[in-house]
């Protein structure tokens, strides 16, 4: 859920404009209060929480559960894997009760290590920083265990030079194949499960109009059919072709992660809009994302109705960028939706710097 553009918000100019619109729509919720981290204020309730993004040294902290207890109590933590064990997730559920352990993977990005990819878990963006002088960097166990699995024919890469494409910074970007599906849904689910996790989130699991409009925005822009192979047969694929590969595989992926963690583990996608895939337990959308609150409250609804299971269902809603959008106005949404969605989550987003906690 980084900040650059579809699952990981909207950068620039547009997220102003939508910055606006939401604050408007906002203005007749209520006078619901929030804060963000550090800051005084007390006010509106909220329910549950969910934390992103948590990592292994934040657990070994010695105030960690003083910081988090009482907030995130029966809450969900999203967890960046590398040097996270069962002992790791076992340190967050007793530190905090009834809380949950999700695994953080980048379903359009891979921690790679080659040409522009760094193996950096969470990318290398600078501006704003999100790079390794705001987290812990290095490959770490499970970096170090990924760069194994993945075959570089995998990657979108560029047909004049095989040299793979970052969408984002660091990132090496992939469309799903059947072949890296299945691998890397093993991977990633297996390694869940040996080390405690409670499930997985996906960062970027979205529906295929979002995928082309991002597919777009970071890799394609100029629509050109002859520049990008991403299905490894090194020829150059359309934008039809690609979204086609999208349509086809990522529900695969899905399918794969749910068979290999079991019917118990919760499974979210940070969607950023509708989305209604069977395999999960839920969405996460961003509160700039609810600006139409009609779809927003709809796509919520819709994929508790066809969710894994819809008694064990969970959503988020992210509170972010409050630079741009009062925490106040944010909180005034979250409480709205959680009176008529009770299992949609208050997200707090410690990564884009916001650190909205609704009190």
């Amino acid at each position: 859920m980084r900040a650059g553009g579809g699952a990981r918000g909207v950068a620039g100019a547009g997220v102003a404009a939508l910055a606006i619109a939401l604050a408007a729509a906002l203005a007749s919720l209520g006078p619901a209060r929030g804060r963000s981290l550090g800051a005084g204020g007390a006010g509106g309730q909220v329910g549950r929480r969910a934390f992103y993004i948590l990592f292994a040294g934040d657990v070994a902290a010695p105030d960690f559960a003083e910081k988090y207890a009482e907030k995130y109590a029966g809450g969900t933590f999203i967890a960046n894997p590398n040097n996270f064990t069962t002992e790791t997730t076992q340190a967050v559920r007793d530190a905090v009760p009834g809380s949950r352990v999700l695994l953080y993977f980048d379903f359009q990005h891979l921690p790679f290590k080659r040409g522009c990819g760094t193996g950096h878990p969470m990318g290398d963006r600078t501006s704003p920083p999100r790079d390794c002088k705001v987290y812990p960097c290095g490959l770490g166990a499970f970096g170090a265990a990924f760069q194994e699995v993945v075959k570089p024919e995998w990657l979108v890469t560029r047909v004049k030079d095989g040299e793979p494409v970052c969408g984002y910074p660091g990132l090496t970007s992939i469309v799903w194949t059947e072949d890296s599906a299945a691998a890397l849904a093993g991977f990633v689910g297996g390694w869940a499960v040996e080390n405690g996790f409670d499930g997985v989130y996906l960062d970027g699991r979205e529906a295929p109009n979002r995928f082309a409009s991002l597919y777009k925005a970071q890799i394609n822009p100029k629509g050109e059919k002859h520049l990008f192979d991403t299905d490894g047969d090194g020829k150059a694929d359309s934008p039809d072709q690609t979204l086609g590969q999208y349509v086809a595989w990522a529900p695969f992926f899905t399918v794969a992660l749910r068979e290999t963690l079991g019917p118990e583990a919760v499974i979210l996608s940070n969607s950023a809009g509708p989305l209604s895939d069977p395999m999960l337990n839920g969405i996460t959308v961003e509160a700039e994302s609810c600006r139409d609150s009609k779809v927003c409250y709809s796509a919520l609804r819709a994929q508790r109705d066809v969710s894994f299971d819809p008694s064990k269902s969970e959503s988020v809603l992210w509170l972010t960028h409050s630079e741009l959008v009062p925490p106040e106005k944010q909180c005034a949404l979250v409480a709205d939706i959680q009176q008529q969605m009770p299992w949609v989550l208050a997200g707090t987003d410690f990564f884009d710097g916001s650190h909205v906690v609704c009190d």
